[in-house]
């Protein structure tokens, strides 16, 4: 038997404390006081020694596993809770006249976790809106970036690299669409097409580099001179079309005239002067577009045949 006790002077009163004797080992006897009724007393003696045991246990493994020694610096709590299992053990020994202190001990614990927890929730809150402001801005980065690559890629497709207008592909996608708007709602439109005059004998004479600063040149004049709503483009080689949306062959003549006059008014470094010609036809019921294109290509030959740096209408 690890320990028997005697009880001796019990009383009940509120202002006394039970007197019991115990015999520890069946050698050792001490005095100890019991400040609660029943059996509390050796429930908390027992209380003591799990609590100390338990918690050095915990704090060995604890600092083992994180720090590999044992000989940091425990943590205050723990430390609390270990002086705590010990001063009770005295308390029920008798060799103090005090209350017990677990109790408190556990408190300071429960407090401390509650602290911890609130602030590692916290924390993983902080972290969590890091993480999605870090990611928010790398999405958008890389939105971002997709963006102008499609406009790039948009661009290559639709542009011709040499002047920047539009390509013979785009062209014939928006000769499409007005074909089917016109077909829909009787909306009128016209095309030009033009063609600079003896440019072959540019390139002869003054090399292909000269010639693609022409052809640069031109584009430009016709970008300055054209309305918002006109779409204007590189047909193949020397060849320009513009589309003139909501417009007649009339008020399209009118255009024309003055693109041509702006081309053989610009003056090129080393060439003599250059001009172009024209061939203008307008969109009817029953036409496709090879017809109206093919019909705008009779008008230029025509203007051609005529001696050039002419507008052909028809």
């Amino acid at each position: 038997m690890i320990a028997s006790f005697t009880t001796s002077d019990l009383t009940l009163s509120a202002d006394k404390a039970y007197i019991k004797e115990f015999e520890l080992f069946g050698t050792a006897k001490f005095t100890a006081y019991e400040f609660a009724p029943g059996i509390l007393f050796e429930l908390f003696m027992l209380l003591g020694f799990a609590e100390t045991i338990f918690l050095f246990v915990i704090i060995l493994r604890y600092y083992h596993k994180r720090y590999g020694t044992v000989l940091k610096p425990m943590p205050i709590v723990f430390s609390i809770l270990l002086v705590a299992g010990g001063y009770d053990i005295f308390s029920a020994l008798g060799l103090t006249n005090s209350i017990y202190m677990s109790e408190f001990a556990f408190m300071i614990l429960l407090l401390t976790m509650a602290y911890r927890l609130t602030s590692n929730f916290i924390d993983a809150i902080d972290e969590v809106e890091r993480l999605n402001l870090y990611l928010d801005t790398i999405v958008k980065a890389r939105t971002r970036e997709l963006e102008e690559k499609n406009n790039t890629l948009q661009m290559l497709s639709t542009t011709d690299p040499l002047t920047k207008l539009f390509n013979r592909r785009y062209l014939e996608d928006k000769l499409k669409k007005k074909v089917v708007q016109s077909e829909r709602y009787g909306t009128p439109f016209s095309v030009i097409l033009m063609d600079i005059d003896k440019f072959k004998s540019v390139n002869d004479n003054y090399g292909h580099d000269l010639g693609d600063q022409v052809l640069i040149s031109i584009s430009q004049t016709l970008l300055d001179n054209i309305r918002e709503t006109d779409v204007a483009g590189r047909w193949g080689g020397e060849e320009f079309l513009i589309l003139t949306p909501e417009t007649d062959i009339v008020v399209c003549k009118t255009l024309a005239e003055r693109l041509r006059i702006q081309i053989q008014n610009k003056s090129h470094a080393s060439i003599d002067q250059i001009t172009a010609s024209f061939g203008i036809a307008q969109f009817k019921p029953d036409d496709s577009i090879n017809s109206l294109i093919k019909r705008s290509d009779n008008r230029l030959y025509k203007a051609k045949d005529s001696g050039r740096n002419q507008v052909i209408a028809g």
